[in-house]
């Protein structure tokens, strides 16, 4: 939830979560611009992204991929995803390719963003490794 205290700065109030293990988790800061996708028949989504990258990423795909890939985790494993949304960060200067955090998955820009072979197979293996 989000509130505003008496001098405008915006606060978060987050939900309490399950116990994770402590390199589970990410906090990201910036000035992104955010995608949403509210699926009623899915978790719901959201991208971070630098707002001079907004328009080289599929969003549709990256939401698809992405239920596509947790009904099948659900389906395999018998269990339900066991957290309340997904979010996707597009990260500058990222090391890695991508990596899994709970309920937030954070990815090496430019090698998302700024793919122009960036596929529904290429994402989808991608993804599938990540989680």
């Amino acid at each position: 939830m989000v509130k505003e205290d008496e001098e405008g700065t915006a606060v978060y109030d987050f939900e309490q979560t399950p116990k994770i293990s402590t390199y589970l988790y990410a906090i990201c800061a910036g000035d992104y611009a955010i995608v949403e996708d509210y699926d009623p028949m899915h978790y719901p989504q959201r991208v971070f992204i630098r707002k001079s990258l907004k328009e080289n990423l599929d969003y549709e795909l990256v939401f698809d991929t992405t239920k596509t890939t947790i009904d099948l985790y659900q389906k395999t494993v018998g269990q339900r995803y066991p957290f309340s949304k997904v979010d996707h960060v597009m990260c500058p200067d990222y090391k890695y390719g991508a990596m899994e955090n709970v309920g937030c998955i954070t990815y090496n820009d430019a090698r998302i963003c700024l793919s122009k072979n960036l596929s529904k197979p290429i994402l989808t293996w991608l993804v599938v490794v990540i989680q």
